[in-house]
């Protein structure tokens, strides 16, 4: 119900069943989970505590690899079951939804902003009209967590700094720039390092921008 991929589901079984899966996995990211030989007297018989954390994990790194059309399918599909409205609306046009899915996916980072086909909704809403609601409440749920005046003034720095005419490295170098100033890391890894000095990384301004796009 939650829209958890199948495939995710088996994968993160198979870690809970030989602790060695994981190890496997990385050493052969594109293997059929099926080539892996799970070893009976390797599963733990006190028994395993579920962990919805990793579940989420797996499930991301699943999802990321997946293409546009696979990922759109499979929302449109878990929609029309548990979301009829949210299905009616992205169904109308799937090259749209895919073309959303398509920002900022494959290449050396992968997206991993998705974990089950419930999160689109949340994640990708404010590119619908129909969902998207641009009272401060709704605002400040969209942002997660980022300052709702700081937004807005970071929407200002950007607009002062704006080229229609830039490419994309350019209008992404003055994005990670005008980030930087307003206290945002760079990068994720930079982040990750040291998060009590950062508000968030680059990504997390990106989506300022996604989510104030209709004021």
């Amino acid at each position: 119900q939650d829209g958890y991929p199948e495939e995710a589901i088996i994968e993160y079984l198979l870690n809970l069943a030989n602790s060695d899966f994981e190890d496997w996995r990385v050493e052969n990211p594109e293997a059929d989970n099926r080539q892996f030989v799970l070893r009976l007297e390797k599963i733990n018989q006190s028994g395993a505590l579920f962990d919805f954390v990793k579940l989420q994990d797996i499930s991301k790194s699943l999802i990321a690899k997946m293409s546009t059309k696979e990922v759109t399918e499979a929302t449109v599909l878990w929609a029309e079951k548990y979301d009829p409205s949210f299905a009616k609306i992205i169904s109308s046009d799937k090259g749209y939804l895919e073309r959303i899915f398509n920002i900022e996916r494959g290449g050396d980072h992968q997206r991993k902003d998705i974990a089950k086909w419930s999160d689109v909704k949340n994640e990708f809403g404010c590119f619908y009209d129909e969902i998207f609601d641009n009272s401060s409440e709704l605002l400040k749920q969209s942002l997660a967590g980022i300052d709702l005046i700081l937004a807005q003034d970071f929407i200002k720095a950007f607009l002062e700094k704006y080229n229609h005419q830039d490419s994309q490295d350019e209008w992404f170098g003055k994005l990670k720039g005008i980030a930087v100033d307003f206290g945002f890391a760079p990068d994720l890894k930079t982040y990750k390092q040291n998060k009590e000095k950062y508000q968030g990384y680059v990504a997390d301004v990106a989506k300022i921008l996604r989510v104030f796009k209709n004021i």
